[in-house]
């Protein structure tokens, strides 16, 4: 299955090719100047860009921009993955989100998608970003105003029912000494989600059916503000300072009607449980951050140094209580279950890098220095109660946890042209020191991550890239810590502290060919990873019924992924982006002795069309389709979603009207599949879809043209550190 794909790939790119390869024959490759369109989505070996402007839905959050990239999917627990592999280190114009490292569903619905100029995804990056992240790196790239003069741009929208809306101002007044800025969003989202799980299991004999039904709703207020001035120093040197402050305050609750029902192994029902849930999860993330900036003129070289502190703060609550009924609906107090957790979760972090831009004439060297400190206090307080009771302290479930870690990192790149063939090449290394409360946790390692890439022409119309990197996948702060939380009165999840790092070796090789005068783009990719001590998710079971996830140094796996871009544009008026895509995995899972293989092929399919309609109106739809998807102890069932929108300009420009419904066929309902041996189960996961936006954008100022030329980092070094 797989061969026969990727010939059909080959196939339809070798079409395209002979097409035009009567007219590049006697072309010089520096003769001919190609006049390209702008694709909305790019695709590279090993990158993936989507620039929001282009986008489909431009309102909402990061969690809506994402969901529009090709090879991305988000799960039903809000884990990431891309190509089918998941760990993924997420940046912030090139710097690491300690929001997204402790809270990852607070942090990708707390950026607003209007503050998102672009995003990146980089399966096999060079030496001069971190190595953390098997699956490679996610980099959000935000605007930043560089009009002269003072500009402002205001926005608001409202979604359907009017209980979803947001607001923001984004302002600037630059002059030749200074950019001075400042940003201030707030969005607000009342939504409901459904949840549904059917599971079996098997353990001393004891067979045991639960259907899990829960249906609540997130209400979210996010503040988000930025402000921060740039200093032109001289003509080449630049001194930064910004300021960042965010505060999600979010509140859900149950809204169960319908019981959870366990039966035992004949089907006969056991027992009935209402759950009630209410929970509040407030995170306050504060960062400042220096930057500087010196090209020197004789040489052409480039430094720039960073240095930003990060303090999170999140203070999380939530009621958890089950009233169990017997099969005539009569109480049993025995069953009655409440759990309680209180968490208080700080982390403060500390960043330091600096890089340099060496242009020789043999070749063109970057070296880097970094250092970052994480110091998190972690306190866990479980209450419980029995029926009727006051509630009390567990001891058993209580627990207080300090995680430290330091990495040291340096790295060395150097790129050169020789010949029509660009080549670089990288080696980075990373110390990494532990230390814990726990003793378990504690360690230190150090590790190298080469990499290697070229790129060249071959012939005026096509290029060819290919690359090789080595990554590493560190355990979690939430996965080393072993507190057990429990979800309701049958799951529960538990940490692992002597969980060890992941190591993925990636290739990538890309080749594309620019038709029409750049009309039509066409790139096919493979990129193949090799995963060892992979840290895998599990089940297991306790005698009780009790269902524990967790993660584990179990497996290994090799995952291969081919992908087709086609970018065409036959007239000014019309536009189509198309990224199919076809994935195989191979996973080797080894827990307690029991050993078990996972793989087979998916294909996964996004796309986006735009049409620019009379009277300046533009219409644009995307959408996305997933087949089959394997992971290691399981499978999700097919699963799509189409999105629209229509706006148009008006005053010159300033006005920007867009109307947009998210998921039109209502068909984003996740399904997965999972069994590990003494447990399987079927899990339904549907959230609040059709969500229909009306989006207002006005800009009010003009840019003023000065004689002095801003200073621009490259953007190269724009995008290093972690």
């Amino acid at each position: 299955m797989r061969i026969r794909s990727i010939l059909i790939f080959v196939f339809v790119f070798e079409f395209l090719w002979s097409q035009d390869s009567a007219s590049t024959k006697s072309k010089s490759l520096r003769e001919v100047n190609v006049k390209a369109q702008k694709p909305l989505v790019k695709v590279e070996a090993g990158k993936t860009i989507l620039e929001t402007s282009n986008a489909t839905i431009q309102q909402g959050t990061l969690k809506d921009l994402l969901q529009q990239m090709p090879g991305l999917v988000l799960d039903n627990n809000n884990n990431i993955s891309v190509k089918g592999k998941t760990g993924l280190r997420i940046l912030v114009d090139g710097k690491t989100s300690q929001l997204a490292l402790s809270d990852l569903k607070s942090f990708i619905e707390s950026i607003p998608a209007g503050s998102i100029k672009s995003i990146e995804i980089l399966t096999n990056p060079g030496a001069e970003y971190d190595a953390e992240g098997k699956a490679g790196i996610i980099n959000i790239r935000l605007k930043k105003d560089k009009r002269e003069g003072f500009n402002t741009r205001l926005s608001a929208g409202v979604g359907t029912m009017a209980n979803k809306y947001n607001l923001g101002v984004f302002s600037n007044y630059k002059n030749e000494v200074f950019n001075l800025f400042g940003n201030y969003q707030f969005n607000y989202s009342n939504q409901w989600f459904g949840y549904s799980e059917n599971r079996f299991s098997n353990v001393n004999n004891r067979k045991q059916y639960y259907d899990y039904v829960a249906s609540w709703r997130d209400f979210d207020r996010r503040h988000n503000m930025k402000a921060g001035i740039d200093l032109f120093v001289t003509k080449n040197t630049t001194v930064g300072y910004t300021f960042d402050y965010n505060i999600n305050n979010g509140h859900g609750r149950n809204n169960n009607e319908s019981p959870s029902q366990v039966y035992d192994e004949n089907r006969v029902l056991t027992a009935k449980f209402l759950a009630y849930n209410n929970g509040t999860n407030v995170v306050h993330t504060m960062t400042h951050g220096l930057s500087f900036g010196q090209i020197f003129d004789s040489s052409k070289s480039e430094w720039t140094g960073d240095l930003t502190y990060t303090n999170f703060d999140q203070q999380n609550n939530n009621v958890n209580e089950n009233f169990a009924y017997d099969a005539n609906s009569n109480s049993l107090n025995s069953q009655y279950y409440y759990f309680e957790p209180n968490l208080t979760n700080k982390v403060h972090n500390i960043m330091f890098k600096t890089d340099v831009v060496l242009p020789f004439k043999f070749a063109k060297l970057n070296l880097g220095l970094k250092n970052e400190s994480t110091f998190n206090q972690n306190s866990y307080q479980a209450f419980l109660k029995d029926y009727g009771k006051e509630r009390y302290v567990s001891d058993l479930y209580s627990n207080d946890f300090n995680y430290n870690d330091n990495v040291f990192a340096s790295y060395i790149t150097t790129s050169k042209t020789i010949g029509f063939m660009a080549v670089d090449a990288g080696v980075r290394a990373e110390n990494t020191i532990i230390s814990s409360n726990n003793p378990e946790v504690a360690r230190q390692y150090l590790n190298f991550f080469p990499n290697i890439g070229v790129a060249m022409p071959l012939d005026s119309f096509t290029s060819f890239s290919g690359r090789y990197s080595r990554r590493i996948d560190r355990p979690s702060f939430n996965q080393l810590n072993n507190r057990i939380v429990f979800y309701n009165r049958y799951t529960a999840n538990v940490g692992v502290p002597n969980l060890q790092p992941e190591i993925a070796d990636i290739v990538s090789a890309q080749i594309e060919r620019s038709f029409m005068e750049g009309g039509l783009n066409v790139s096919l990719g493979g990129e193949y990873n090799i995963g060892r001590n992979n840290i895998e998710e599990f089940n297991f079971i306790d005698s009780v019924g009790v269902s524990y996830f967790t993660s584990g140094n179990i497996g290994k796996s090799d995952l291969f992924s081919a992908t087709l871009n086609v970018y065409f544009r036959p007239t000014e008026n019309f536009d189509v982006n198309i990224t199919p895509q076809y994935l195989y995995s191979s996973f080797y899972t080894n827990f307690n002795g029991v050993v078990s293989t996972s793989e087979g092929g998916a294909f996964q399919f996004s796309g986006q069309l735009n049409y620019k309609l009379p009277l300046n109106f533009k219409l644009s739809l995307n959408g996305f389709l997933n087949t089959r998807m394997i992971w290691p102890q399981g499978n999700s069932d097919f699963l799509g979603s189409i999105n629209g929108s229509i706006s148009k300009s008006f005053l010159k420009n300033k006005l920007n009207v867009v109307i947009t419904c998210q998921d039109i066929l209502n068909s984003n309902t996740w399904v997965g599949r999972q069994n590990t041996g003494n447990i399987s189960s079927i899990g339904e996961w549907k959230p609040e879809t059709r969500i229909a936006w009306l989006n207002f954008t006005y800009n009010v100022g003009s840019k003023i043209n000065y004689r002095r030329k801003e200073l621009e980092k490259s953007e190269r070094v724009k995008s290093t550190g972690r």
